[in-house]
């Protein structure tokens, strides 16, 4: 009986340290789908176009938030003004890594009225 006690400790021990890897996807075929039936329909048709996978399966998702301050967002509704419907934020500059280097303002350039990237 201490011996099939332990056990299921072990097992409860081994499932909250296990993690599980997740990948996100954004599924062009949707998103040209929405489009296009948006123009059909004169109507915003907005079905979920992030796709969380692992190996158990896949879930479609229209936001997914990262817990350290950033997130991945499908809104149709409201477009950027480039046109996209899905784009990620960060709440802080900080937790950015660009090629590997610690994203500071300096980084970024704004363009005055015209100009265009070197």
């Amino acid at each position: 009986m201490i011996a099939t006690n332990w056990t299921l400790e072990a097992i409860a021990i081994s499932a909250v340290t296990c993690t599980m890897k997740a990948q996100i996807y954004v599924n062009r075929h949707i998103m040209a789908a929405n489009k296009k039936a948006s123009k059909e329909t004169g109507n915003v048709i907005d079905e979920p176009a992030i796709a969380i996978r692992t190996y158990l399966g896949s879930v479609y998702a229209r936001e997914v938030k990262l817990l350290k301050g950033g997130k991945l967002i499908q809104d149709a509704e409201n477009a950027r003004c480039s046109g996209a419907t899905i784009w990620m934020e960060v709440e802080n500059l900080d937790d950015l890594l660009i090629d590997g280097k610690k994203a500071e303002r300096s980084m970024f350039v704004k363009l005055n009225r015209g100009e265009k990237w070197a």
